[in-house]
């Protein structure tokens, strides 16, 4: 089970000045809201661990093309790369699975490393 610490640290380890995902939320709005949105954040996280549910809106991205190089030909389509903007709640759970399990899921399960999140 989560607690709040776990969702403090989590919140905490994502990198402000992202772009917002298809919620329109970006880390800066749960960094600077009221506290009380670590208790909400621990009680949904619980309860989909519970339940063994993922909202299906978790699910939902946004992909942007980036151009792979400065120089790159921006009017070729191989000079591109996908990244996909998830909701920001999403990353917290993220975070908080991996700080709690990252070790135990490691080789079973898919979890996104450090450095491909934020």
């Amino acid at each position: 089970m989560f607690d709040v610490v776990d969702v403090k640290n989590a919140l905490a380890s994502l990198k402000l000045g992202k772009t917002a995902g298809y919620d329109g939320l970006t880390t800066e709005n749960l960094h600077y809201c009221h506290p009380i949105i670590f208790i909400h954040l621990k009680l949904l996280f619980n309860m989909m661990s519970v339940h063994g549910y993922v909202p299906d809106d978790f699910g939902v991205g946004v992909v942007v093309p980036v151009v792979k190089g400065q120089c790159a030909d921006v009017c070729s389509a191989d000079n591109y790369r996908p990244v996909t903007l998830s909701a920001v709640v999403l990353k917290v759970f993220e975070y908080c699975v991996l700080q709690k399990y990252g070790d135990t899921c490691r080789g079973l399960c898919y979890i996104r490393t450090k450095c491909s999140m934020g």
